[in-house]
This record gives structure tokens, sequence and C-alpha cells, in this order.
């Protein structure tokens, strides 16, 4: 069955990139002045958004298979499901330079490598945390 080839290969994709984030956060400078000099802080983000775009991709999977729906919806749905942790890759990077820029202020929080982590998860998991901040920034 696709689908049960589909959910393994972004479950298998997800566990790759788990373990490729949990091993390389040993490695990444937590100062955040530090930080944006790292390429392996930037693939960290990277991987993050990727890991958030593959479990959106798997609840959204699920979710258009619970659901009768026609087959050519179905087949948009699964190319859509293996695009979101590539997507969510590029979010996490466009999040983080928003950060760095000033784009994006976080009020009463200081900002910090985690908190960079945690808004590249966000961004990969949800693209409207990403069109909700260039909108915001755009003029009316």
């Amino acid at each position: 069955d696709v689908t049960m080839q589909l959910l393994s290969i972004l479950a298998v994709i997800v566990a790759g990139l788990s373990v490729i984030v949990a091993t390389t956060l040993t490695w990444v400078p937590t100062t955040v002045s530090v930080a944006p000099s790292s390429l392996l802080f930037w693939a960290t983000i990277g991987l993050l958004g990727g890991i958030g775009g593959a479990i959106s991709g798997l609840l959204g999977l699920k979710q258009s298979f619970a659901i009768d729906s026609d087959m050519p919806e179905r087949v948009l749905n699964k190319w859509v499901t293996i695009a979101k942790p590539v997507l969510g890759f590029g979010a996490a990077i466009v999040i983080a330079i928003f950060v760095f820029a000033g784009f994006v202020e976080v009020a009463n929080i200081q900002v910090s490598t985690y908190l960079i982590y945690a808004l590249a998860f966000v961004s990969g998991f949800s693209e409207r945390l990403i069109i909700g901040v260039v909108a915001s920034r755009l003029p009316s």
C-alpha cells in the first residue's frame, strides 16, 4: 500500500533527522553571538525545521486518509507530504534569519540558540508562522 510506504519513509526521515540533530547539538555553540557564524548551527536549524515539516506531513497524511476523499486529492496530499520536510528546512532558515536581522521581535525573552531551535521546529511544522511574520512586516 502506497500510504504505508509514505508513512514508513516519513517515519524514517523523522527518526534519522532526530538522531542527526541530537548528535550535532553537542557541538553547536550555545551563545547567540557565536552561533550565526557556525555552519553547524545553521544546519541544525534546518534539520529541526525538516523534522517539524515531516511530523506535520505525517499528521496531514493521516487526516487525509481518515476522510473519504477522491483519488486525485490523495495523490496531491502525498506529494505535499513528501515536500513538507524540504519546505520545513527552508522555513526554519528563513525564520532564523528574520530573528537575527531584527524583523521578529521576541518581547521580554532573551534570544538564545534554544529559542531559535524552538522557532525553527515550529516554522517547519507550521508554515503559517512564516506567512504571518512576512505579512506583519509588509506595508498594509
